[in-house]
């Protein structure tokens, strides 16, 4: 779960990269984007993650994860989470989560999730998942992964992803997700979050979140977001997520993802990224990024972030945050913001989002999260959080977020926020943030490190005929004849016949009439009659249909085994153990275990174990109860057990089972069993059920309906 909640992108502020903070508080040198900076000053290429096969190129050691190997061969420490043991060993305190180890000797409490093990030890019971091991002490069964054992030993079935398949041949419903509306047909529980409700009834307690109806029943305030059951109990119906069954019930459409077939079946076009196609070929211009470069053929500012100096200059107001200045001068109209819940309860009306802060405010409770602003200003106090804004315009006070730019620009104040640079620039003042460097420079100082690459300094550049280094200023440079000096440097090569590395050579190439290699350069290039060259994403697939060619992603893996090539993605493992290969990836842990290597990966700590070495992944912290389950003839609770299981004859769980499962004519259980099921003739049950669904004349429910559709001269 952790891995599939990972943020996109860090925020353009690298200062907010968890990673790079945690690197700065041990004084290393930045592991990750920033190190651009010193290869650039030491002339070596700005390669970021490729850069390994350069450094293997020159017998160099790549930086990214798989250095711990190189590391244990020469003796080193590897310097990612493993680090650990080996700081554990040389009785230093090792870095990441394992500290919890040293702390308890020392009698410490741990600071991070093993705490459970110090709670345990003082009687307590823990808070998080490990109270797993509470439930084993007292016989129960625990609710989280670890069940497996009491499972297995019980003789019942593994409750992980893959039994829906079994249960579903058997007639049984499954478990996870989608069950709930399964479940609620035949009277059963939703197992997941929303059994509160059921638990309720029967007078037992949640567990989780929900606790916020026992308090309620109690006349305490929720912490969190269940005001759903607030509205339930008041016969509303709630608007987030769970509406869909309420919705459901009311033959409604649920207004999450799944709107799009119902929208198709009534002949509408959808909502999301891909309504640019219809919008073009109604002539229109498309809502999403790439319209500035419409609006620039024809004269028009682009509406996203640059349009705020446009429209200062032209003493206009801007379109983003700060329209609710302006709003609120012309009396009768609402702000659109989070802020209107203000406005709303003077007309009596209910604030739409996590506002239910005004309902409670209504009957007298006290609204338990952020809105208690409200509560705050009737009782004479300060709120803390944004909506104080317009009761502390009313009262003639300073906003004091960011959109009291304008109002202290007309009474002569200094804004606070970031626009403030230029406010006190022209006051000779030294702005707040990062843009005071300039005003050091000038006045002699030496600033702490070199001149900032970032936002700000654009302005002041510009006043000094320098040529500012961020994104907005492409516009001013290219009517000066200027070049951009960031990702913009694609500019400076095309003109030196360079060949540009990154995607805003869109303007530079629409200026010399040349078609845009971007995202959206395959629906310009539809519209003019062209082919599309290969093009970088997902849009190629249709016009390679279209001439009969295979599309290059995913799916193509299917169409490779019909014509009897290799698939390129993680199925050819089958492919190679039929020509007797051995497969590239997780799978070789069972081919190279057979001729008695080590495998690369996670199950060679077993191996490390029995030869005595030390494990070099995560699971070390698990080498005593690994060591003494091995000893006592049991089997450990995680992945490793696959060793242990092919010993004893028995199938292993987990995803190397796929070759063993193959070579006893079981069917798979992952991803891989999709192959298997095209031979028989089956459907995949996953994503690739896709190509499957359009042999047949079936709607595919994923993405990639939009190549079926467009075929049959639908909407995408």
């Amino acid at each position: 779960m952790a891995a599939s909640s990972l943020p996109f992108e860090c925020e353009l502020d690298s200062d907010n990269c968890v990673e790079n903070r945690a690197d700065r508080r041990v004084g290393e040198t930045l592991r990750w984007r920033n190190t651009a900076w010193e290869k650039f000053r030491a002339g070596e290429p700005q390669r970021w993650r490729n850069s390994v096969l350069e450094k293997l190129r020159i017998e160099e050691t790549p930086c990214w994860r798989n250095t711990v190997l190189e590391k244990l061969r020469v003796g080193e420490t590897p310097r990612w989470r493993n680090s650990a043991l080996e700081k554990l060993r040389d009785g230093e305190n090792p870095r990441w989560s394992n500290a919890a180890l040293e702390k308890l000797p020392a009698g410490e409490t741990p600071c991070c999730r093993n705490s459970a093990l110090e709670k345990l030890l003082a009687g307590e019971s823990p808070r998080w998942r490990n109270s797993a091991l509470k439930k084993l002490r007292v016989e129960e069964t625990p609710r989280w992964r670890n069940s497996a054992l009491e499972k297995l030993r019980a003789g019942e079935t593994l409750c992980w992803r893959n039994p829906v398949q079994e249960k579903l041949r058997a007639g049984e419903i499954p478990r996870w997700r989608n069950s709930a509306l399964e479940k609620l047909g035949v009277g059963e529980t939703r197992r997941w979050r929303n059994s509160a409700l059921e638990k309720l009834h029967v007078g037992e307690t949640s567990r989780w979140r929900n606790s916020a109806l026992e308090k309620i029943r109690v006349g305490e305030t929720p912490r969190w977001r269940n005001f759903a059951l607030e509205k339930l109990c008041a016969g509303e119906t709630p608007r987030k997520r769970n509406s869909a069954l309420e919705k459901l019930r009311d033959e409604e459409t649920p207004r999450w993802r799944n709107t799009a077939l119902e929208k198709l079946r009534a002949g509408e076009t959808l909502r999301w990224r891909n309504s640019a196609l219809e919008k073009l070929r109604a002539g229109e211009t498309p809502r999403w990024r790439n319209s500035a470069l419409e609006k620039l053929r024809v004269g028009e500012t682009p509406c996203w972030r640059n349009s705020v100096l446009k429209k200062l200059r032209a003493e206009e107001t801007p379109r983003w945050k700060n329209s609710l200045l302006e709003k609120i001068r012309v009396p009768g109209e609402t702000p659109r913001w989070r802020n209107s819940a203000l406005e709303k309860l003077q007309v009596r009306e209910t604030a739409g989002w996590r506002n239910s802060a005004l309902k409670k405010l209504r009957v007298g409770e006290t609204p338990g999260w952020r809105n208690s602003a409200l509560e705050k200003l009737r009782a004479g106090e300060t709120a803390r959080w944004r909506n104080s804004e317009l009761e502390k315009l009313r009262a003639g006070e300073t906003l004091c977020w960011r959109n009291s730019v304008l109002e202290k620009l007309r009474v002569g104040e200094t804004p606070r926020c970031r626009n403030s640079a230029l406010e006190k620039l022209s006051a000779a003042e030294t702005p707040r943030w990062r843009n005071s460097v300039l005003e050091k420079l000038r006045a002699g100082e030496t600033p702490p490190g070199e001149t900032p690459r970032w936002i700000n300094s654009a302005l002041e550049k510009l006043r000094v005929g320098e040529i500012p280094r961020w994104r907005n200023s492409a516009l001013e440079k290219l009517r000066g004849g200027e070049t951009r000096c960031w990702r913009n440097s694609v500019l400076k090569k095309l003109r030196g016949e360079e060949t540009p590395c990154w995607r805003n050579s869109v303007l530079e190439k629409l200026l010399n009439g040349e078609i845009p290699r971007s995202r959206n350069s395959a629906l310009e290039k539809l519209r003019v009659g062209e082919t599309p060259e290969t093009s970088r994403w997902r849009n190629s697939v249709l016009e390679k249909l279209r001439a009969g060619e295979i599309p290059r992603w995913r799916k193509s893996t299917l169409e490779k085994f019909r014509v009897g090539e290799t698939p390129r993605w993680r199925n050819s493992a089958l492919d190679k153990l039929r020509a007797g290969e051995t497969p590239r990836w997780r799978n070789s842990v069972l081919e190279k275990l057979r001729v008695r290597e080590t495998p690369r990966w996670i199950n060679s700590a077993l191996v490390k174990l029995h030869a005595g070495e030390t494990p070099c992944w995560r699971n070390s912290v698990l080498k005593k109860p690994v060591l003494k389950k091995l000893r006592a003839g049991e089997t450990p609770c995680w992945r490793k057990s696959a060793f242990e299981k092919l010993r004893v004859g028995e199938t292993p769980r987990s995803r190397n089972s796929a070759l063993e499962k193959l070579r006893v004519g079981e069917t798979l259980r992952w991803r891989n069993s999709v192959l298997e099921r095209v031979c028989a003739g089956e459907t995949p049950c996953w994503r690739n059920s896709a190509l499957e669904k359009s042999r047949t004349g079936e709607t595919p429910r994923w993405r990639n309906s939009a190549w079926e559709k467009f075929r049959a001269g639908e909407t995408p």
